[in-house]
This record gives structure tokens, C-alpha cells and sequence, in this order.
């Protein structure tokens, strides 16, 4: 398999294809990733003539003066704190070095940052995956080394881990650029490992499983065409689930099961009296929220007691497990949930990105399995 990468690798290198795709890569992704961080002031600032209102009343003035001073890495607070700001217990003094920060947007921008790391290297793979090893049957280069004594399952797997290989090269670039990107502007982003390594992981997966669909199409039907065909369809889904959620779409199966499953009209009213009660006089601070990826319900706690504001609806358990199923079967359900409003520290500490990771392991393996099966009893013409 070493002798077949060092040759995809030195084919790939040779080509002017790979320079203009490096090239492209490079420029899209600081694009992005600048443009991204440039609509966010707080980041900015520091490099900048911005000035930001800021407070309840707008009565704070943020520039790049004072900026420093209102950044998490100027608060007493744990990253831990900020990561479940609102949905997990924290101290009330680290609740209200948080409040009266910025350190929610420093947050939630550098989770969108993460979030955003599949996208362009998928992007990539589903033109050069087809082009790639499409232009390999054309050349009759596959039929070569077969008639060389590679067998078709090392060519297969061994094209796998090389398309692998690029998908992995390609984020580690992008994070490259966010570092360069802190550097630029001074900023320490709030870094919790335990959800980042998570959050990386599930973002790796997804292009896996990007390749492996992409190559399985290549490797079944021999043509650049239907591949390409395949890629511009998963291209556009990808794009669509985007356009979707920043519109506060794309959620609509998990909208319609969440409402069906929970039921607020049968809700005890002295519960939310109490919990309205709770947030007046303690604020978030001893309440928090999860979501049970197993009855689809999200419940809230206080003091570890749940309070329940909601009641279980009248769905059929089949029609109920079959539909939920469905939600949890597809590679990018995070990106839904997040869509439907949780948190990505919601979505890692409740098991949501485990099922991501273990789908997108699923339809990594189902796919690799029936493009080898096909591309090992099919004969290859050239």
C-alpha cells in the first residue's frame, strides 16, 4: 500500500491541478475565516478604530482601549464555566464575571470557527476525488496496476486512506489559519479541550465521510461524470443544510418530533411559576438544561432535581423510534440540533456528537464496503 500512495502522492504533486486546489484552498479559507472574524467586532477591535456599545442600557463603550479588559482572558472564570454558561450549574461569581463580559461572543464565534472547518476542505475533495481518480480509468492507470499484481481491495483502501490523508492535511491547515488569525488580532480564545476535541473530531469525520461516498461512486461506476454528478448533489446538500440554519431552518424533522414528544399544555403551572421564581432570584445559576437523546426530550434541572415543565406526548413508540432513527442517522445531526437551538456544549456533554461521530463511522464503512464489493467483481475496461 506504501509503493500505491507514494504514487497517488507524486501523480498528485505533478499535476498543475494540485497547486491551483492548494492555492484556492488557501485563499477561500482565509477568506472565510477573516471575513467570518471581521463581522465580529469584539475580535477586531484590537487591530481597529471600532468603538461597540455594550450593556443593557448601551451605556459601556468598547474600543480598542478598554477591549482587552472585557475578554474572557481578563475574567475569573473557568472555561468550563463559559462552555455551559446557561445550560449547566455555575458559580454565581463566575456567572456574573461571564454576564458582564464579552465572553459569550468570544465563544460562540470560536465554536463557529471549529463548525466551519469541513466545509471547504469538502468542498475540495468532491472536485478533486472525481477528477482525481476519475482521470485514472480514463488513462487506464487502474487497469495498469492491476496488471501489475496490486490487488483491487489494496487499490481501493489504498485510495481510501490517500483521500484520508488530504482531508486531514486540509483541516490542519485551516488550523493553521486560526492561528494565525489569534495572532493577528491578540485574541485567546476560550479553549475547553474535552468539547474541542470532540467538536475536531466530528468536523474530521464529516469530510471522511464526504471521501468515502465520493470515492465509492468513482470506483463503482468508472466515469468521472457520474461521480462528479454524486459530488454536486452531496455539494449542494451541504450547502442548502447552511443556508438553512443561519436562517434558523433545517430543523423541521426535529421540530415536528420534539412537539409531538413533548407536550406543554398538560405542564404543571406551579412549576413554572417556581422555575420563573428560580431565574428571578438566582438567575441560571443552579439551573441546567439536557437533552435525553433516548426519549427526545429536553428537561431542566435544579440542584440536580428535575422540573417538569413539560409532559411526555402520545406518540406511537415504533412511528417514534423510527422517526428519531431517521434524525440521528444523518452525518450532520449536530448541525441540525444546533439549527433547532442547542448548544454545541449541549450537543457533546448529552451524546449527540457521539452519535455523529458513530454515524458518519457508519456510512464511512457502508460505503467503503459495497464500493469495494462492486469494484472488486466488476471488470475494469480500458
Amino acid at each position: 500500500m506504501r509503493k500505491l500512495l507514494s504514487g497517488y502522492l507524486f501523480r498528485f504533486t505533478k499535476g498543475y491541478e494540485f497547486w491551483v486546489l492548494i492555492v484556492l484552498y488557501v485563499l477561500a479559507s482565509a477568506f472565510f475565516v477573516f471575513y467570518f472574524a471581521n463581522s465580529k467586532s469584539y475580535i477586531t477591535m484590537t487591530r481597529d478604530n471600532d468603538i461597540s456599545q455594550w450593556g443593557e442600557q448601551g451605556e459601556i463603550i468598547l474600543s480598542k482601549d478598554n477591549i482587552k479588559d472585557y475578554k474572557f482572558e481578563s475574567i475569573d472564570a473557568s472555561e468550563l464555566s463559559l462552555y455551559r454558561f446557561y445550560v449547566g450549574p455555575v458559580s454565581k461569581a463566575e456567572y456574573e464575571a461571564i454576564e458582564n463580559s464579552v465572553a459569550i461572543s468570544e465563544r460562540d464565534i470560536f465554536w463557529g470557527l471549529i463548525e466551519f472547518l469541513h466545509i471547504i476542505p469538502t468542498v475540495i475533495v468532491l472536485i478533486l476525488i472525481p477528477d482525481f481518480f476519475g482521470t485514472m480509468y480514463k488513462d487506464r492507470t487502474i487497469k495498469n496496476l492491476i496488471a501489475c499484481g496490486h490487488s483491487k481491495g489494496k487499490i481501493y483502501l489504498s485510495a481510501l486512506v490517500f483521500s484520508f490523508l488530504l482531508n486531514l492535511a486540509m483541516i490542519f491547515a485551516s488550523i493553521i489559519i486560526y492561528a494565525l488569525l489569534c495572532l493577528f488580532y491578540m485574541w485567546k480564545p476560550p479553549i475547553y479541550l474535552p468539547v474541542i476535541l470532540v467538536m475536531l473530531l466530528v468536523e474530521i469525520f464529516i469530510t471522511f465521510t464526504a471521501s468515502s461516498i465520493c470515492l465509492a461512486f468513482v470506483f463503482i461506476s468508472g466515469k468521472r461524470t457520474v461521480a462528479f454528478v454524486v459530488s454536486f448533489l452531496m455539494l449542494w446538500a451541504v450547502i442548502a443544510l447552511y443556508i438553512g440554519k443561519y436562517e434558523g431552518e433545517g430543523s423541521d424533522r426535529i421540530n415536528e418530533l420534539y412537539y409531538e414528544v413533548n407536550t406543554y399544555e398538560e405542564s404543571d403551572d406551579e412549576v413554572w411559576k417556581d422555575y420563573i421564581s428560580i431565574v428571578k432570584t438566582e438567575g441560571f445559576v443552579n439551573l441546567e438544561d439536557r437533552f435525553d437523546v433516548f426519549e427526545f426530550r429536553e428537561k431542566t434541572y435544579y440542584k440536580g432535581n428535575e422540573l417538569k415543565m413539560s409532559s411526555e406526548g402520545h406518540v406511537d413508540p415504533v412511528k417514534k423510534f423510527a422517526r428519531m432513527a431517521i434524525i440521528y442517522m444523518d452525518p450532520l445531526v449536530v448541525q441540525r440540533f444546533e439549527s433547532f437551538g442547542l448548544e454545541a456544549y449541549t450537543c457533546c456533554r448529552d451524546g449527540l456528537m457521539a452519535i455523529e461521530l458513530a454515524n458518519n463511522v457508519f456510512w464511512i464503512l457502508l460505503s467503503t464496503a459495497i464500493g469495494l464489493i462492486v469494484f472488486k467483481r466488476r471488470e475494469v475496461k480500458g
